[in-house]
């Protein structure tokens, strides 16, 4: 990721073109270009499906792993990457972000832009490129699975300080902890229920590595720019070598204990009648 140094001079640059922009100062150089936005959980899929879709000779990304977050240097900030009343500057978003893509294709291109903290603020980001040609998509996946991929890859004390979360003083394997990691689910879960009218496709991470030829489709169909995308190509995600893409949920659940189980169940209890719409539900 670049430096914080490059970060603020990218901050005041964007702050300067941001302030044009809202002037009318500056035509941004919108031509050509469309987004697809994944609104979704971490460690849902979302890189997996970014990489499948970037095996299209169309496609492009803000950045190698399609997060425009870590180019705005307000929005990836630990305290307020997931905060929906945090102050961003969306006007200086787009124009930095439009730059950036100017700057890594030419002709007709279609962005893909899946940071998962946009999750909080997705209609103000709809808005900000609302003029251009723009879908979205909601990508979910179990929450047992997601619960147990964010204790392995966060544990308490990360998700404290990049989530502004109180779990700092928890322990690792605690079921007070899988119990705040279900609730946090529960939380985000409802924010993409709040995006059902403005998704353009829904799809299931269980759907998308059972088939995933067959759960792109609809897709390829309303997208022209991603015809030639090979929806079977091996990918390397995470630490894992380059595969043809695979369900880890039966792997990821087996390693929670029992008590560990109820407690993300408890966590999610007070948001389980939202559970069904995507396909999941309580153990």
């Amino acid at each position: 990721m670049p430096t914080e140094r490059l970060f603020l001079k990218r901050r005041l640059r964007a702050a300067t073109l941001g302030a044009k922009t809202r002037l009318g100062l500056r035509s941004e150089p919108t031509r050509g270009i469309s987004w697809l936005f994944i609104a979704t959980l971490p460690n849902a899929g979302s890189t997996a499906l970014a990489r499948l879709l970037l095996t299209g000779s169309s496609v492009t990304t803000l950045g190698q792993n399609g997060e425009g977050q870590w180019l705005t240097f307000d929005a990836r900030q630990p305290s307020k990457r997931w905060d929906p009343a945090a102050k961003i500057d969306y006007a200086a978003m787009r124009t930095l972000w439009l730059e950036h893509i100017s700057s890594r294709s030419s002709g007709k291109s279609l962005v893909i832009e899946k940071s998962p903290p946009n999750l909080v603020r997705m209609q103000q980001v709809l808005e900000a490129f609302g003029d251009m040609p723009l879908r979205l998509m909601r990508l979910t996946r179990d929450p047992y699975a997601v619960c147990a991929s964010w204790a392995k890859r966060y544990g308490p004390a990360r998700v404290a300080s990049d989530w502004a979360e109180a779990t700092g003083s928890m322990a690792q394997g605690s079921a007070e902890f899988f119990t705040a990691l279900g609730r946090i689910y529960g939380e985000r879960l409802q924010r993409l229920t709040a995006l059902k009218d403005r998704s353009s496709f829904d799809l299931r991470y269980e759907d998308l590595t059972q088939d995933p030829v067959s759960a792109l489709a609809p897709l390829k169909q309303a997208e022209p720019l991603l015809g030639d995308i090979d929806a079977g190509a091996k990918l390397a995600v995470k630490d894992y070598e380059p595969r043809p893409l695979e369900n880890m949920n039966n792997r990821q659940i087996s390693k929670l204990t029992a008590e560990q189980i109820d407690g993300i169940s408890a966590g999610l209890r007070p948001f389980a009648d939202q559970l069904p719409a995507f396909g999941y539900e309580l153990r």
